[in-house]
Parts: structure tokens; C-alpha cells; sequence
């Protein structure tokens, strides 16, 4: 870039740096980043930049010759191609630092794609933030796609194929294949297309089994629960602040034992503990606290826990469970809780 600005004899290379490069000579830019094989994080960002202009993928090694490609043709607009890369930056940097609980829809979509780990979609990310679009449209893209990363995540499904998938909602959104409906139709009517696991957005019915069933990772037990919090806040009180550093809690302990938790009678005992280990990890048997409990709380008898609970916790995410469940929690309440849990989660991530 520097040899291309003092080819220009309207620009100077101290000049240059000053304006469009400073700003990438700075730790955070140079961090390295990614899985493997890694990367400073401006390479990655010029790599999703780069896919973004040109809705083709550029291999890691080629980043650099694609950039120089890519500008070459254009030496009259260095100018302006640097000024939308270094917007472009901002924007990035701003995403991917975002605060927990910022507001706005757009925010809300950043702050759990890093809980997800969703770096793959930039390049849409990008494509669409230059889109003549309104805030209700654009707001529905991001909800669209939401919607699909967190549905994939609940089912189990893997992510390596987010990057097709991005280059391919690019090429959705184009001039030529946009409707007047605008891209976010155009976005949900591609991802509904797809069939295969590889890219499947799942259904309703598939999603709620999957809340029921599925063992999530940590980090998504938290953003599923702190979703659902943030809904019964937004539902019922209006307010759509969740409390930072909230802690997930299994209702029915980990550490359980038999004088505290016996296993349900009339079944066998194998099939039994084999149901409470699948129950265990559950969406149904996992609730958020203000605070952790006492490790000799945690695991006691629920009529002690739950008065511990009650005594300390002002979450309307346990408002229900302490009204309903008094006296008991066992493997049916944990998968009625479940179902609970499920319906409310295709609301908030809609798929259709």
C-alpha cells in the first residue's frame, strides 16, 4: 500500500500511513487470533474484507496478492478504497469488543455471535452494512441470522461450513438476485433452502428436542439462558437489562447423592441413573443465580435449595420454578422444564 501511494504523486507515503494504515499499528490488530493455524487479527480482518468486495473465498496464502489484485485496477480510487477499509475496521473492532448488555438490536446479534464464536460471517457482515436498507429490514437480517447460528448450535450441528454460507447469502444479496422484498427475505429464503445437515436451519420440532435432549457446551447453556432471562424481562417488566456475571446453576446437583437425591422407585435401577445422567446436563436442570451457591447448598435436598434459592435470587427465570415446583424436582419436571424452555426458545429465535 505504501509502494502504491508514492506511486501517486498527489499522495506521500508519510502521508498515507498517517491517514489509512496508523490505525492498524496497534496490539490489538496484531494479535493473533483464530483455531490452528493462527493469524494477526488484521490479516483476518483484510482476508473477510477482501470476500466481502468480491463474494469469492480467498485462501489464507493469497491474501496479500488478491488485495493487490483487488486495488490495482482501481489506483484512481486508493483514496477511497482505503477510506471504506478503514470505516469498514472500525466497525469491525467495534463488533467485536462489544459490551455485554449494549444496546441495540444490531449489538445484541454481535454480543452472541462472540459468545458463539461466529467469525465466519463476517464477510456478509460487511456486504450488508453497505446496503441501502432500512432499520427494520436490516434489524431482520440480523435476526434471520441469529436465528440460524443459535438454532445450529442448540441441535448439535457443526460450524465449518459458515463461511460457504456467508460467500453465498453474499451473492444472495446482490443486485441481481435482490427482491424488492429487500435482503432480509432474501436471506431467510436462502437459508430456509437448505436441506443437509451441513447447512440445515432447524425447524421448530427439531429445536425444542434438541433443548430437551442436548448437552450444550458452557458457553452456550449461558447464552441460551441469559436469552431466555432477557426475555421474561422484556415480556414482563419491560426492562431488557440482564445482571452481568450471572452464574449457572444444575438444579438437580451434579454431586448428588442417594439420601439427598434418591433415584425415582419403580424402574430399574440402571435405567434410572441412566436417565438422571442424561437429565443432568440438560437445558431443563440449568437455571442462572445472582450468585453461586455454597457448595454445601449446591448439592442438598431441593426443599433446601430451593429456600436458598428464594432467600437470594430475583431472576424471572426462577420465578416459575420456585411458584411450581415446591416440594420436588425429579427427571419429569427437569424435561417439562425443558419443553417450557423450548417453546420459548423458537420465539425468540423464529425460524419462518
Amino acid at each position: 500500500l505504501l509502494y502504491k501511494a508514492d506511486e501517486d504523486r498527489h499522495l506521500s507515503q508519510e502521508t498515507f500511513f498517517e491517514q489509512y494504515l496508523d490505525a492498524f499499528d496497534d496490539p490489538w490488530w496484531r494479535q493473533l487470533i483464530g483455531h490452528g493455524v493462527q493469524r494477526p487479527r488484521v490479516d483476518v480482518f483484510v482476508d473477510y474484507w477482501l470476500e466481502a468486495q468480491t463474494g469469492t473465498s480467498v485462501a489464507v496464502r493469497r491474501v496479500f496478492r488478491e488485495f493487490q489484485h483487488y486495488v490495482d485496477p482501481r489506483d484512481d480510487r486508493l483514496k477511497e478504497i482505503m477510506e471504506q477499509l478503514l470505516d469498514d475496521a472500525r466497525y469491525f473492532r467495534e463488533s467485536e469488543t462489544v459490551e455485554s448488555g449494549a444496546s441495540g438490536r444490531e449489538a445484541l446479534f454481535h454480543e452472541r455471535r462472540l459468545a458463539m464464536g461466529a467469525r465466519a460471517v463476517w464477510p456478509l457482515l460487511l456486504k450488508l452494512r453497505h446496503l441501502d436498507v432500512d432499520t427494520d429490514d436490516r434489524e431482520a437480517c440480523f435476526e434471520a441470522l441469529e436465528s440460524y447460528l443459535v438454532r445450529r448450535l442448540i441441535a448439535g450441528y457443526q460450524a465449518r461450513s459458515y463461511d460457504q454460507v456467508a460467500l453465498e447469502l453474499i451473492e444472495a444479496l446482490s443486485e441481481q438476485a435482490l427482491t424488492p422484498e429487500g435482503p432480509s427475505k432474501a436471506i431467510r429464503t436462502h437459508l430456509l433452502a437448505y436441506s443437509e445437515n451441513a447447512n440445515l436451519w432447524p425447524n421448530d420440532a427439531a429445536t425444542i428436542q434438541a433443548v430437551s435432549q442436548r448437552h450444550l457446551a458452557l458457553y452456550a447453556r449461558r447464552l441460551v439462558l441469559t436469552a431466555l432471562e432477557r426475555h421474561l424481562i422484556t415480556s414482563q417488566a419491560g426492562n431488557q437489562s440482564v445482571p452481568a456475571g450471572l452464574h449457572v446453576e444444575h438444579l438437580l446437583p451434579q454431586g448428588w447423592g442417594p439420601q439427598e437425591w434418591p433415584l425415582p422407585s419403580g424402574i430399574d435401577p440402571a435405567q434410572a441413573q441412566e436417565e438422571r445422567t442424561q437429565a443432568l446436563a440438560t437445558l431443563g436442570n440449568l437455571t442462572l443465580l445472582n450468585a453461586p451457591l455454597n457448595s454445601s447448598v449446591s448439592n442438598r435436598a431441593w426443599t433446601v435449595k430451593r429456600e436458598k434459592i428464594q432467600e437470594s435470587d430475583n431472576l424471572f427465570l426462577n420465578r416459575r420454578l420456585l411458584k411450581e415446583y415446591g416440594d420436588r424436582w425429579t427427571e419429569d419436571d427437569i424435561e417439562q422444564r425443558g419443553r417450557w424452555m423450548g417453546d420459548m426458545i423458537v420465539k425468540i429465535w423464529p425460524r419462518e
